[in-house]
């Protein structure tokens, strides 16, 4: 096994353990909470996008004299300004953005910023591409959902508008992600 793969299959062990403990707290029923249940699944997104902001960072900086950099740096920026989003609604709810779980992520997601790929035309970059297409979805998933909730003074518009940011998002990494295929599994002369 390779340095980056030990360093992905420590980052991946970490997340499982807090996975782990957070889900033996929450399999314990003590009341109907919809306000809590609601900040928790605000602070597992936040998990994830502490991993995805440490990538984005780091391929905004190694691709930052190419097309890609000016696409990281996008990223980046749209990725900092969302988490302001869930930190707003974390307060709205009374709940802390604080939790083991998201400090084993926060700790993953270093290690994973580690072991991102970052030389274009390599398995490795085409993989941590894929890596942040994965979390997208995962974050569009977050602004459909907050959609119908109902949030008081919150404008569902402005998920909506979130959710097709993140549809663009997508849709700029896919392009970036094809150009690496292409680049990757290129067997002929």
């Amino acid at each position: 096994m390779g340095k980056s793969s030990a360093l992905v299959v420590t980052a991946l062990g970490a997340a499982v353990v807090a996975g782990a403990a957070a889900g033996l707290r929450s399999r314990r029923p003590l009341k109907d909470d919809p306000a809590a249940d609601l900040g928790s699944y605000l602070v597992d997104h936040l998990t994830g996008s502490d991993a995805a902001l440490a990538i984005v960072t780091r391929l905004s900086g190694s691709q930052r004299y190419s097309p890609d950099g000016v696409l990281f740096e996008r990223l980046r920026e749209e990725f900092i300004a969302e988490r302001r989003v869930v930190r707003a609604l974390l307060h709205q709810l009374g709940s802390s953005p604080l939790s083991l779980k998201r400090v084993a992520g926060q700790a993953g997601g270093a290690i994973l910023q580690a072991a991102a790929g970052d030389v274009p035309g390599t398995l490795a970059y085409l993989r941590t591409l894929e890596s942040l297409l994965v979390g997208v979805q995962g974050k569009r998933c977050l602004w459909r959902a907050l959609r119908s909730v109902d949030l008081g003074d919150t404008q569902t518009a402005q998920f909506e508008a979130l959710e097709q940011r993140a549809l663009d998002q997508w849709r700029d990494i896919e392009v970036a992600r094809q150009r690496q295929v292409a680049l990757v599994f290129k067997l002929s002369g």
